[in-house]
């Protein structure tokens, strides 16, 4: 009795022979992230786009500054956000007026719930779309009293602040590890190292450092260019601003009874005690 491939048809029509109306498993719903994202141009273009950024099916306006980050775009939305650029499509509406469609133009991932984000966008030379770089912005990990060195060159570069050394890689960032409590000037150094050459001082100085500020110093290389003027520097800084507290006034007292209703309190209560 051949009973191996009978079972093996059984099995095979449990498994396949479902009926077509059987609901289908629907993947797992990607939770949506809450964000702060400081949002501007490296350097804006000739004609700067009308942006949103899209949270599901709202459209939220904001507009860049230039290498600045003091305007904060709250988001709710999927782990990548979408700025959208608007165009115009062919088609008309009914009042003759060219359809609005917004275009995707860049896309800001966010990596957790309740980041702090500095997001700067790179345009393209055709001003369709953009590339972007994010920076974790939150206090734990770029304070206030601080700088945070980019190096967008090809060369190391190697800072010195108030003495201590810090190294930043090609193409990499790191940050200067105390923090200013107070205002202090301090001495601040430069040196790159190309590839196969000696360190080069390029930039030797004070700087005053203050609690409430934290600077992102950007290291820039203009390539083909001699080379005392090949590199060169962008600062963005940063202020907190903390909101004053606002004291409510105490309550006046209650006014005192004036000295002809005390009289007549008075004489009412002699009165009384007389028709006893």
């Amino acid at each position: 009795m051949r009973i191996a491939p009978i079972l093996a048809a059984a099995l095979f029509c449990g498994v396949s022979c479902l009926p077509s109306d059987a609901p289908a498993q629907q993947p797992p719903a990607v939770p949506g992230r809450k964000a702060t994202l400081r949002i501007a141009w490296w350097r804006a273009p000739e004609n700067p786009p009308e942006l949103v950024l899209m949270q599901d099916k709202d459209r939220v306006s904001f507009s860049p500054d230039v290498m600045a980050l003091s305007v904060k775009t709250q988001y709710f939305g999927p782990p990548t956000a979408i700025i959208a650029k608007k165009t115009f499509g062919t088609e008309k509406d009914k009042q003759g007026n060219p359809v609005v469609i917004w275009a995707p133009f860049a896309a800001v991932p966010v990596p957790t719930d309740g980041a702090d984000l500095a997001v700067i966008l790179f345009p393209d030379q055709t001003g369709q779309a953009a590339q972007v770089q994010v920076f974790d912005f939150s206090e734990e990990a770029f304070p206030y009293g601080t700088i945070q060195i980019v190096n967008y060159t090809n060369a190391r570069v190697d800072a010195a602040i108030d003495k201590t050394p810090l190294q930043v890689p090609s193409r990499g960032q790191a940050r200067y590890p105390g923090r200013f409590t107070k205002r202090q000037p301090a001495t601040f150094s430069l040196a790159v190292t190309e590839p196969g050459s000696e360190p080069r001082l390029i930039t030797s100085t004070t700087m005053i450092f203050f609690p409430n500020t934290r600077l992102m110093y950007f290291v820039l290389e203009m390539p083909g260019a001699k080379p005392e003027e090949r590199y060169h520097n962008s600062v963005i800084m940063e202020n907190k601003v903390v909101a004053p507290i606002l004291k409510t006034p105490p309550l006046p007292p209650p006014p005192e009874p004036s000295e002809g209703k005390a009289k007549g309190k008075g004489k009412a209560k002699a009165d009384a005690g007389g028709a006893n």
